[in-house]
């Protein structure tokens, strides 16, 4: 049986006034003279500094098209995720209907990965059982894993799948889904991002089940 799986302070500078009293003994200040009158005594003025404040280095940043295409790429990784679950859900409600998956389900997933054979295999089990889904989960959340890398990303993805009941051949409901999170392995290939496998937790799971949502930070 296919099991839906699965999905940031700042220092406050406080500037210091630091106050200088000048005291009588201080070599610019003079002694009132005989009318009460405090004179100064011109002191001499320092020598220009012939040295120079080193100018700071910018720090580079990434231009407007590599920021663009960043953008790009992480959407279209966590698109291939969202439309790969949804499809493969779709299957699942009418397994009889489909000896394999769908020509649309290569758009978002690679046949020749593990993930394509991981649910190809749960295909299969489910038309020799008789069971199938009565609905489809839903994907509520995608968030990128890690820093970006343009050839593979890791997406953490969250999906609802409380609705959801496997049913058998007569209709009977054997199991119940929930909430599951996992991370899954996307990679461009051939100018497409597709899923390629899901990455196992410490425990060597695919998928674990949530009470709700953690997030990525996990």
């Amino acid at each position: 049986m296919r099991r839906s799986m699965q999905t940031v302070m700042s220092a406050l500078a406080v500037p210091v006034a630091l106050l200088v009293a000048c005291t009588p003994g201080d070599p610019g200040q003079t002694p009132p003279d005989s009318t009460g009158l405090q004179t100064s005594a011109a002191a001499p003025s320092p020598a220009p500094s012939t040295s120079e404040e080193p100018t700071p280095t910018p720090t580079p940043t990434p231009s407007p098209t590599a920021q663009s295409q960043e953008e790009k790429d992480i959407a279209a990784a966590k698109k291939a995720v969202r439309e790969a679950n949804r499809i493969i859900d779709e299957v699942l409600m009418e397994p009889d209907k489909h000896k394999t998956y769908p020509k649309e389900l290569e758009k978002y997933v690679d046949p020749a990965s593990p993930y394509w054979d991981y649910n190809a295999f749960g295909l299969e089990s489910y038309r020799a059982e008789g069971k199938r889904f009565d609905s489809s989960s839903k994907v509520v959340e995608l968030e990128l894993l890690g820093e970006y890398n343009e050839d593979e990303l890791l997406i953490y993805r969250c999906t609802d799948g409380r609705k959801l009941q496997v049913l058998d051949s007569n209709g009977e409901v054997v199991s119940k889904g929930g909430m599951d999170e996992s991370h899954m392995i996307v990679k461009k290939i051939d100018g497409k991002w597709l899923v390629w496998d899901y990455k196992k937790n410490s425990q060597g799971y695919r998928g674990w089940e949530v009470s709700e949502c953690q997030g990525g930070s996990q």
